[in-house]
């Protein structure tokens, strides 16, 4: 039972994340984007509830209580930064609270001895902390008013020259992309070689492809809705199938 409400949970979600980057992507305050979006945040409270009590009460797993604890403590932050409205704490804690959700879900599981299962894990854990950090670098510059701050900031304050500090983040912003997509390549051809988590790891590098695909092309032609929506949506696709590659505890897709 509590297997399927962690499915379920997660489903919640993904799908609270998808329309969440349809209301930052659009910057809109649609009546009912907003109601849509805080349906499901208060479903997904009570769902979170329904699997902290269980695993309080029930699960002898250390790392389900810690999960179950975590994913809560993430959604009561989610709502306190929802009267902030800091778009980039908003991204960081809805991904966190997905990752936390996703290894919630597996840590109820029981564990099965899969050979040649950490050879491929080891690398997806370096991904996810790669990918997490290119996301939050990319959301910060591109919805955080305090980056204007920087911008803004007199040569009398010391700080580098606004060319400078620009080129200096995208250039960081681009050597994560390439860096994530050889990290990718790597995991696919383990994955391949060991036969383990196959499937998985075509779809994580099918979806980073298309997520730096959707994320290029605003700086090829003037950003739209479309683009901006599909690189926020491909990203959370992403971060969901890495986390479970880390989280899975047995090697079938």
């Amino acid at each position: 039972m509590i297997n399927r409400i962690t499915k379920l949970t997660i489903f919640i979600t993904i799908l609270g994340l998808v329309i969440g980057n349809l209301v930052i992507a659009t910057d809109s305050g649609e009546i009912w984007i907003e109601y849509s979006h805080r349906t499901i945040n208060i479903v997904l409270g009570f769902f979170l509830l329904l699997i902290s009590i269980n695993a309080l009460k029930n699960q002898k797993r250390k790392n389900s209580r810690f999960f179950a604890i975590l994913s809560s403590l993430l959604y009561l932050l989610q709502l306190v930064n929802e009267r902030l409205e800091f778009s980039t704490l908003e991204v960081t804690l809805n991904l966190l609270l997905l990752t936390s959700v996703i290894y919630l879900h597996y840590s109820t599981q029981e564990p099965k001895e899969v050979v040649n299962l950490n050879i491929i894990k080891k690398p997806s854990k370096i991904l996810l902390i790669v990918i997490f950090v290119e996301t939050l670098i990319g959301a910060f510059f591109k919805h955080s008013n305090i980056s204007e701050l920087f911008y803004s900031t007199t040569n009398n304050l010391g700080l580098v020259s606004n060319t400078l500090f620009s080129s200096t983040v995208n250039s960081l912003h681009g050597i994560l992309a390439i860096t994530i997509l050889l990290i990718a390549a790597y995991i696919l051809s383990l994955s391949i070689s060991y036969n383990v988590y196959k499937t998985r790891s075509i779809y994580l590098i099918v979806t980073l492809l298309l997520t730096i695909l959707f994320g290029v092309l605003p700086r090829l032609h003037e950003q739209n809705v479309f683009t901006s929506f599909m690189h926020l949506t491909l990203t959370t696709f992403t971060i969901t199938i890495c986390a479970t590659i880390t989280a899975k505890r047995e090697g079938r897709d």
